[in-house]
């Protein structure tokens, strides 16, 4: 995700012509990430049998008010939770 973001904030520098400010930063990712209608509203971690490291996320999301399940792999919760979106969600 680090690296998807970074597209992002560089995108924005570029076509601004300034560096952004850390503020300017969190904006950015609120907007790219957290005002997309997209809400979570319960998860749980699993491990991956035979897969060290890896987790698995189940997760109840709302989307416009509507409750959907969700389940990814990853390495880690936040990236695990990111393949769930792609999966279930289209979200890129």
């Amino acid at each position: 995700m680090q690296i998807e973001f970074s597209k992002v904030v560089q995108e924005v520098a570029d076509r601004t012509g300034k560096e952004l400010s850390s503020g300017d930063i969190w904006t950015l990712f609120q907007d790219t990430y957290l005002n997309g209608g997209i809400d979570l509203a319960d998860y749980a971690l699993l491990p991956v049998p035979n897969a060290p490291g890896e987790r698995r996320i189940a997760a109840t999301i709302r989307i416009d008010g509507s409750e959907r399940q969700i389940e990814g792999v990853g390495n880690g919760p936040i990236d695990a939770f990111v393949d769930a979106l792609r999966r279930d969600c289209g979200s890129t």
